[in-house]
Order: C-alpha cells, then sequence, then structure tokens
C-alpha cells in the first residue's frame, strides 16, 4: 500500500484525542460520584480510577506531534508570524474557555448557597477568577485547582506553545538535539518535584509529554523519508512497543508497581501516536477512520463541557435524588456531555472562531 507524505489531516489522531477526551470525562465520573469502597482493587476500574488522569499527558503527546506537523517549518522559515501564531490558537481557545468560566463560576454561587461549600474544586476567589481570565491558571501564580478545573492543562499547554514558538523560530525543527533536551527537562522536572513559578512538577509533565510528541514527528518525517524496507521496520518496531503497552498496562501496575508504570506510560503514549500516524501515511482503513474522526473536532468541547455538566447534575440533585452508581445515570451523564459538546462546537465555538478571525484578520 503506497504512503502519503502529504497528509493533510491526520485522522487517526483526531480520534484518538476524542477518546482521551470521553476518558478524561470518565475519570471524572468516577473520581467525583463513585466511592473508592465501591471500586473492586486491580479493575480496569480501579485502573481508571488511579491513572485516567493520564490521558492528560496523551494529549499533550498529540499536541506535540500536530503543532511540529502543522507549525514547525513554517515558524522556522518566518512564513508564520508570532501575532497570527497566538491570535490562531486565541480564536479557537479563548471562546469557550470564557463561556465556561462564566457558567461554572455562576453555577458554583448557587452550589455555594445550598452547601455552604462548592463543588469539587474549592478555590475560586478573585485572584483566581483573574487568572482564569488570563488564561495562566496553571503558571503557577495559583494555589490549586479553580473554576473550571481541568482548564488548567489548557492553560499549561499555551506556556508549552510560547517554547514551541520560540525554540522553532530560533532553531531548525528537524534538528532532534533540542527538542531530546526539553524532553529530558521535563523529566528531570517532573521526578525532582521542583516548585518554583513555572518550573513544576505539572510543567515538567507536560514540557516532556509536548516534545515527546515532537520527537514522534520527527522519526515519522524521517520514516517516511527512508527506504520501504526501513519503514516497515519501524512500523512493526513501533507497533510491537504500541501493542506491549497497552496489553500489559493492567499487569504490569499491579505487579511492577506506579514508577514501572510512569515510564511505560511515557514510551506507550509516543509510540501509540507514531503508530497511527503511520497508518494514516499508509491510508489503512482512511474511509473508516475519516467518518468517525468527528469526535476529534468536539474534544475540546467534551474536555471543557464534561466538569459544568457535572455541577448541573449535582444541583439537579438538590431537588431529586440521583443515584451516580446506576448505568443509566453515568450513560446519561456521557449523552449530556458529547450532546452538548456537538452543539457547542457547532452553534458556538466555530461562529466565534470564524468572527474573530475575519473581523481581527492578523499576518
Amino acid at each position: 500500500m503506497p504512503m502519503n507524505p502529504t497528509i493533510t489531516r491526520f485522522y487517526t489522531l483526531d480520534i484518538l484525542r476524542g477518546l482521551a477526551a470521553l476518558l478524561i470525562a470518565i475519570f471524572h465520573y468516577i473520581r467525583h460520584h463513585v466511592h473508592p469502597e465501591d471500586i473492586v482493587p486491580n479493575s480496569w476500574l480501579s485502573i481508571t480510577y488511579i491513572h485516567g488522569w493520564r490521558a492528560i499527558d496523551l494529549f499533550f503527546c498529540l499536541s506535540g506531534f500536530i503543532f511540529f506537523w502543522k507549525y514547525s517549518n513554517a515558524i522556522y522559515e518566518k512564513s508564520i508570524g508570532f501575532k497570527k501564531f497566538v491570535y490562531l490558537r486565541f480564536s479557537r481557545l479563548y471562546p469557550l474557555h470564557l463561556a465556561t468560566l462564566i457558567i461554572v463560576g455562576a453555577s458554583q454561587f448557587f452550589v455555594y448557597l445550598s452547601d455552604k461549600e462548592y463543588f469539587i474544586f474549592q478555590i475560586n476567589d478573585l485572584k483566581h477568577l483573574l487568572l482564569n481570565i488570563l488564561f495562566i491558571s496553571s503558571w503557577g501564580f495559583e494555589s490549586g485547582y479553580s473554576f473550571n478545573g481541568p482548564i488548567w492543562s489548557v492553560s499549561l499547554e499555551i506556556l508549552l506553545y510560547l517554547v514551541f514558538y520560540l525554540c522553532c523560530f530560533h532553531l531548525r525543527p528537524t534538528n532532534l538535539i533540542w527538542p531530546l533536551l526539553l524532553v529530558i527537562l521535563g523529566g528531570l522536572l517532573l521526578s525532582a518535584h521542583y516548585q518554583v513559578i513555572i518550573f513544576h512538577t505539572l510543567f515538567g509533565r507536560g514540557l516532556f509529554s509536548f516534545f515527546a510528541g515532537g520527537l514522534s514527528y520527527q522519526v515519522f518525517q524521517i520514516a517516511i523519508s527512508s527506504h520501504q524496507k526501513k519503514y516497515i521496520g519501524t512500523i512493526i518496531l513501533v507497533g510491537g512497543i504500541a501493542l506491549a503497552f497497552w496489553l500489559n498496562l493492567r499487569f504490569l501496575y499491579i505487579y511492577l508497581g506506579y514508577w514501572f508504570s510512569e515510564v511505560l506510560f511515557m514510551i506507550g503514549f509516543p509510540s501509540v501516536v507514531l503508530l497511527l500516524a503511520f497508518l494514516d501515511a499508509k491510508n489503512i482503513f482512511a474511509y473508516v477512520f475519516k467518518k468517525i474522526s468527528y469526535i476529534g473536532e468536539i474534544s475540546y468541547s467534551i474536555y471543557l463541557i464534561h466538569f459544568p455538566v457535572q455541577i448541573l447534575f449535582h444541583l439537579a440533585s438538590k431537588q431529586f435524588p440521583i443515584d451516580y452508581s446506576k448505568t443509566g445515570t453515568f450513560l446519561l451523564y456521557l449523552a449530556c456531555a458529547i450532546g452538548l459538546s456537538v452543539a457547542s462546537h457547532k452553534l458556538f465555538e466555530i461562529p466565534c472562531q470564524n468572527y474573530l478571525r475575519s473581523k481581527f484578520p492578523v499576518k
């Protein structure tokens, strides 16, 4: 099967991003509504309860791969300026962030009137409202998670975008050294638990995963440009690592413990991303992937909307009892989160993005 060196979209990665958003929505449902004593130890539910948050690492890794693919050469060749780069991200991310910030703030007000405390995320003061408005809620100035808590990773990703732009502006994107050094720096911050403003554990995790995704893209580029036999060999190697990662996740965690699973995730996610990118390059199952890739388009919506949905469920429980242990309740929660995300993407996010980019074009 021929390769497609001029890929215009990675449908498999869109699907993976959507599944990662759903996993975070499920993880938060389990964490916020299921009592730990009701979870069977070492079950898949238990693994999701403990490790579901790692889908954030997958988000960072996917972003690194996509940004290296989409922007690295354009930035280095100076065909996209800093203002345009920032504005493209702002017009895509900020409208929904602001909307969900307002919704969560208003909803938490009513929760506090009833419960005398907020739902899940307790830090909702003026300082953290300002940090959220400025989109810097996880840059090291915060006292913890606040308002629409999941936004912390998006805020951190903006910081990673700035590091990415500065590096690509000055350094050749095909050079493997500088992203590797950033991966190492991220690993050091992650393991040392260093906490000085932005130089903290969460930033280290983002730095590691984002630029590991960037390295995956560079390996992808080398592979599709090389001899066919080398390309096939790379697919087999990456596929083997990715398959071992997913098949052995549960058992390796049980028997080898936390730190081994940490390393496994750090290697496994870039391998999975690379393997799926190869499937796109080979046009394998392209028709099917294209049909279901819409879930990737609403991944940002799912990620930001699922917590406001949880607050609304919590407020509704004041009027009539809700049994969160029932499968029907869980499915209703997912249906609400996905349905509202589809509506938000079509009726709010895309119109806002188009309006901002047409009304205030930046060259």
